[in-house]
């Protein structure tokens, strides 16, 4: 079975389109895509529909400092994974030195 899917195109001069997605993201706007979505196996909202959507439209210049901002937030929330992975690594393997004997000072 075929799906059909449409691509969001923000017109640029309006709209950012990382302010958009997460604008997507927010409860009152996922409130208004339940309310709107047809009902069927799977929901889905038409178009149209997604045009009659209120979205708050702060000047395009905000728009870009917060892209900015949520992209450096991003980064720093990736490097923070990254660390967290890295520790969870090393304390295993210390643990695992400690308690099989391997583990000399």
């Amino acid at each position: 079975m075929r799906c059909a899917e449409s691509k969001i195109k923000p017109n640029k001069n309006m709209v950012n389109a990382n302010y958009l997605k997460y604008a997507l993201l927010t409860e009152s706007l996922q409130k208004q895509i339940q309310s709107n979505a047809n009902m069927s196996t799977m929901k889905y909202i038409g178009v149209g529909k997604i045009g009659q959507l209120k979205i708050v439209l702060p000047p395009i210049s905000i728009q870009e400092i917060f892209s900015v901002f949520v992209e450096k937030i991003e980064t720093i929330q990736e490097k923070q994974q990254d660390s967290g992975n890295e520790i969870t690594t090393l304390f295993s393997g210390l643990m695992n030195e400690a308690f099989t004997g391997e583990l000399i000072a």
